[in-house]
C-alpha cells in the first residue's frame, strides 16, 4: 500500500465508477449510516467523559447533564443532516478493496479542495454547505489538550483553545465533530467531503444497501473529466475485462486518465 500525496482515492464498485464517469456526480451518504458505530459522536463522548471527571473532582452539580453540555459541539441536528463522501490517501489498499469494491478513482486533491462551499457562512434557505478535509483520528497524547479545552468551554469557563497547536483552524472547529474518528480506523487515512443542509431542500435520495436503506445526496463534480488522474482495477475475476472496458471508455470520451491493475494478490471470488 502506498500513498500519493497529490491524489486521493475513491473506492467503489462498477456501478459507482460508471456513474461518476457518465454523470459527473458523486454520492454522499448520511453520516448516521456509516460503518463506524461512534460516527459523529466520538468527540462528544470524549468531552462528556472529561466533563464527568471534572464535575466529580470539583463536586460540581450543574443544571445541565454532561452529555447535553457536550452535545453543543458541532452542528445542531434539528432540521439538518450531514452527508459524507469518503476518500483515502492510500493507493491500492487491501482493506479498502475488501470493504468498498474493486475500483479506485484517483482524484486531484486540489480539485476536491475546491468543493468547500460556504463552510463558515450561515445556511441559507434551500442552501447547502460543504467542507473538505482530513479525518482526525483520536490520539490521547495528541488530543488531551483539545478535549480538556472543549470540556472547560462546555462548562462556560473562559478558555482560549490553542487551535494552531492542534493543527486546526477556527473555521475547522465546528466541522471537527463529523470528521473526528476512533483511532482504530486510522489505517484508512480518510479525507471527507461533508455536506450540511436542510432536510426539506437538499434533495435526499435513497438506495438499497445490503440489509439497510441508505439515504444519500448527489454532489456535482464539474470538470471532473480533467481531474481524474488514474483508475485502478482491483482484485476480481474479471479484472482484465474491466481494464479493457475502461480503456475503451476513455478513448471514446477522450479522457486522459491512466488505467492500472492492482498489485494486491487477493482472491475474492
Amino acid at each position: 500500500m502506498e500513498c500519493v500525496e497529490e491524489l486521493l482515492w475513491y473506492y467503489t464498485d462498477s456501478a459507482g465508477v460508471l456513474g461518476i464517469l457518465t454523470t459527473y456526480e458523486i454520492w454522499a451518504s448520511n453520516i448516521d449510516f456509516m460503518n463506524d458505530a461512534t460516527e459523529n459522536n466520538r468527540l462528544r463522548e470524549l468531552v462528556s467523559e472529561r466533563l464527568r471527571s471534572r464535575l466529580k473532582s470539583e463536586q460540581h452539580n450543574p443544571s445541565t447533564a454532561p452529555d447535553e453540555m457536550a452535545g453543543n459541539l458541532g452542528f445542531s441536528a434539528y432540521g439538518r443532516k450531514l452527508f459524507v463522501a469518503s476518500f483515502s490517501e492510500c493507493r491500492d489498499s487491501l482493506s479498502q478493496w475488501r470493504a468498498y469494491g474493486n475500483f479506485a478513482i484517483g482524484f486531484s486533491k486540489s480539485f476536491l479542495s475546491q468543493l468547500n462551499y460556504d463552510p463558515d457562512e450561515n445556511l441559507g434557505h434551500g442552501g447547502r454547505r460543504m467542507y473538505f478535509g482530513p479525518v482526525r483520528y483520536y490520539s490521547k497524547a495528541k488530543d488531551e489538550g483539545l478535549i480538556d479545552s472543549l470540556a472547560r468551554t462546555s462548562m462556560g469557563e473562559a478558555c482560549d483553545i490553542d487551535l494552531k497547536s492542534q493543527n486546526i483552524t477556527a473555521g475547522d472547529l465546528r466541522w471537527l465533530t463529523p470528521r473526528f474518528k476512533d483511532d482504530s480506523f486510522s489505517e484508512e487515512k480518510e479525507w471527507r467531503l461533508i455536506c450540511l443542509g436542510d432536510v426539506d431542500y437538499m434533495g435526499i435520495k435513497f438506495r438499497p444497501r445490503k440489509s439497510t436503506i441508505m439515504p444519500y445526496i448527489v454532489v456535482s463534480l464539474d470538470n471532473v473529466n480533467n481531474q481524474i488522474e488514474e483508475i485502478i482495477v482491483g482484485p476480481d475475476a474479471n479484472s482484465s475485462l474491466n481494464i479493457k472496458a475502461l480503456g475503451l471508455f476513455k478513448d471514446a470520451r477522450h479522457w486522459q486518465f491512466t488505467v492500472s491493475k492492482t498489485r494486491v494478490p487477493f482472491k475474492n471470488w
